[in-house]
């Protein structure tokens, strides 16, 4: 966890990328975010009054832009490479 507060932004990036790559496989599928956002939104959101159906389009929707925004070779799979200059294109933002 200290990598998150002291390491490189490579040392960052790869250590953010591994908690999306759930598998280990060194990609992230769309399967992959859609997990990772509905385990998150669905403890955060579920008791906020969003029913199944809302929190469902809610996913899809942020798993495209993540995907818009990170899937730079647009191969449906976000490898270290794409997340990395996905993370360097967000960061100049």
């Amino acid at each position: 966890m200290s990598v998150l507060t002291r390491g490189t932004f490579e040392e960052k990036v790869s250590y953010v990328f591994e908690l999306y790559d759930i598998l280990g496989h060194k990609m992230i599928t769309r399967d992959e975010i859609d997990h990772f956002l509905r385990s998150c939104m669905s403890s955060s959101f579920g008791a906020g009054g969003l029913d199944v159906e809302e929190l469902a389009d809610a996913i899809k929707d942020i798993g495209d832009i993540i995907f818009r925004k990170l899937d730079v070779d647009h191969n449906s799979v976000i490898t270290p490479d794409d997340f990395k200059e996905g993370k360097r294109l967000l960061r100049r933002i």
